[in-house]
């Protein structure tokens, strides 16, 4: 049985609601992977034990060229860790980043090979349900992988082993239990907040306003990325996420001349309000499949059988992750010493005045000192910072979390884009870490 002494972490790539992912070597082998940490305090608490169970199984049921690869999985008394291949070339939208002028030839191939993914997916009965760049990683063959299967799920079970489906049940059950106690509201709520999942730019009308989210949320979200490696940017951005979900809701976008007609569509075919009449989106048996959404003209040079064994595109770059070394790795840990590392960043609802309420990207750092940070997510401008030295007072509250300095200013916040509980949980760590608090 694997632990997580078996490995030699070289450095963190990112952080979620629910833990970090970081970079590793296999001590034995120095094969390089990711590992995915999950808090089971912060899992319990959210009632999220099965959305981990999904994403396992996810990767454990379905096989794909275009699936990241779980090598394996082990736990501690607190920690749920998540094995995983690590794909050197980076996120699909730092690839995006790099390739500006991407080719129409490559912009078919890519958008093919989402398409096949999610066909294996939708097959198996699974929804994405958070598909976009972020969650693409570009392989040093320049194909690509569907990582990050936090918020899938089981749309259509009868194809799953009775022991996963029982399994399901049992978790869903133990996530349901502390709901019953609820009124009426604050069940709806509850229910309302547990439905949106996904980025604001990609996320379909019905993941906004329905109960239900099949696979077609997925498809929405493959026209948003084919109009974003023409233009540069998505359909529906705008300065606020507020306003970005009036544009998805009213499905209102502009057509670009820098999309050809036939990828225009596609996209128009893609992007529309009702599930079922998206291109690929039908009933099983019914007219609308993946056969046609692959017959689309746009898609009339792929051949479908030879895409994941053809040569990637040879006009594009990525960046590698090279070798890390055991010197390289000791002057990593050097230098972190040296500069903030960025531990959690996300938004928040910062109190600006009586009963009223900002929305805040906030940033904390680890350093010396450790401190936060917070700008306008419109602007970028910074707007304050708390220095977190050994007097500063933390409260953790239902929902929201406040920072008390004394003498100076206690900060309120409440929680948006991750929970109270992990800013807290984050920001006394690195405060015992640096500080010595308690």
């Amino acid at each position: 049985m694997q632990t997580l002494n078996d490995y030699e972490i070289i450095e963190k790539l990112g952080s979620g609601s629910y833990g970090d992912v970081m970079l590793a070597k296999q001590k034995e082998s120095g094969l390089l992977v990711a590992i995915k940490t999950l808090e089971k305090r912060l899992l319990i608490k959210e009632k999220k034990q099965y959305q981990v169970f999904i994403e396992k199984e996810v990767l454990t049921q379905v096989k794909h060229p275009g699936l990241i690869n779980l090598i394996a999985s082990f736990q501690s008394s607190s920690q749920i860790y998540l094995v995983l291949e690590f794909v050197e070339g980076g996120d699909f939208a730092n690839f995006l980043k790099i390739n500006k002028n991407i080719s129409q030839q490559n912009i078919v191939f890519y958008s093919a090979e989402i398409v096949s993914i999610l066909e294996q997916l939708h097959t198996h009965g699974i929804a994405h349900r958070d598909v976009k760049p972020e969650n693409i990683m570009v392989a040093n063959n320049l194909h690509i992988k569907m990582i990050d299967f936090g918020t899938a799920n089981f749309f259509d079970e009868r194809g799953l082993p009775e022991s996963v489906r029982d399994k399901l049940n049992e978790l869903r059950e133990v996530s349901q239990q502390d709901e019953r106690s609820m009124d009426e509201i604050d069940q709806y709520q509850q229910k309302h907040k547990a439905t949106f999942v996904g980025t604001a730019e990609y996320v379909s009308p019905e993941l906004l306003e329905d109960d239900i989210c099949g696979p077609q949320a997925d498809l929405w979200a493959l026209g948003c990325i084919i109009y974003k490696m023409f233009t540069g940017t998505t359909p529906f951005c705008d300065q606020t996420e507020y306003l970005v979900f009036q544009k998805v809701r009213a499905c209102q976008y502009q057509k670009s001349n820098k999309i050809p007609q036939e990828a225009m569509d596609l996209i128009s075919k893609l992007l529309v309000r009702d599930p079922l009449s998206r291109l690929g989106g039908g009933l099983p048996n019914s007219k609308n499949t993946y056969r046609e959404l692959k017959s689309h003209p746009f898609f009339k040079e792929t051949n479908w059988d030879y895409l994941w064994s053809r040569k990637g595109p040879d006009d594009v770059q990525i960046h590698l992750k090279k070798q890390t070394s055991t010197q390289e790795l000791q002057l990593k840990k050097q230098s972190s010493a040296l500069k903030p590392e960025v531990v959690l960043t996300g938004l928040v609802n910062k109190k600006t005045g009586w009963m009223i309420y900002k929305l805040r990207n906030m940033i904390l750092y680890d350093y010396e000192i450790p401190k936060l940070e917070y700008f306008d997510p419109n602007t970028g401008m910074k707007k304050g910072q708390i220095i977190l030295d050994k007097n500063v007072i933390i409260e953790l509250l239902k929902g929201q979390f406040n920072i008390d300095v004394p003498n100076k200013k206690k900060y309120y916040f409440k929680e948006c884009e991750h929970p109270a509980q992990l800013w807290v949980d984050k920001i006394k760590d690195i405060m015992k870490k640096r500080l010595n608090y308690e």
